[in-house]
């Protein structure tokens, strides 16, 4: 804020990241209790997991508190690469048995997004699932700057194709892939080049 020009940053945390085990034989006085049908062991790593949801939910509002007062327009960004690893949890509460296939790996790669500005934009994402790698192009869009033509050339691959990572593809139709779609292979073999040329190419 003490500076006049814009800043982007991309902040890491480990905080809540694992492994969710008690840090001593003796029970935390935690908030947030775990019940259910489930064995001890998955019952305490939720527990432990779940009050680390909390605490992060709580810094979460803390930094939007501060910038709701802030002059200086400003966009908040907040997800996480990967569900928690918390073992046999998936499977004793049913989250991953209850889908097949494709469908799995897709719900074992989704993940929350948060995206908040104290300028009274509305976020408006355009489709209900985004890869982080297209990301950008929105956030350029709402923060109102001009895209770089790369990002232009992501926007047009994410509205054909929203969902891309190695081991899944899914369409604007929320169709899901193993390989990319036929009709999508020269676009992806675009995008390819561009991020070989952009990495390793003569700039």
């Amino acid at each position: 804020e003490k500076s006049d020009k814009p800043a982007f940053i991309y902040a890491v945390t480990i905080q809540n990241h694992g492994t969710y085990y008690y840090p001593s034989t003796n029970k935390p006085n935690y908030p947030i209790d775990v019940k259910g049908n489930i064995s001890d062991e998955v019952k305490e790593q939720l527990h432990v997991y779940s009050n680390g949801v909390n605490d992060g939910d709580t810094e979460l509002q803390n930094l939007i508190n501060y910038y709701k007062n802030s002059k200086e327009p400003t966009i908040i960004v907040f997800f996480g690469d990967h569900l928690p690893y918390l073992g046999n949890a998936y499977d004793e509460t049913g989250y991953y048995s209850s889908a097949t296939g494709l469908e799995q790996i897709r719900n074992m790669s989704k993940t929350p997004l948060v995206i908040w500005n104290n300028f009274g934009k509305e976020v408006n994402l355009p489709q209900d699932t985004i890869s982080t790698s297209f990301l950008g192009t929105y956030l350029f869009d709402l923060a109102g700057v001009n895209t770089p033509l790369y990002y232009k050339f992501l926007e047009e691959f994410r509205n054909k194709l929203p969902g891309y990572k190695m081991t899944m593809k899914m369409d604007n139709q929320g169709k899901l892939y193993l390989d990319t779609p036929e009709s999508l292979s020269e676009l992806e073999n675009q995008y390819r080049l561009l991020q070989y040329d952009l990495l390793f190419g003569k700039q």
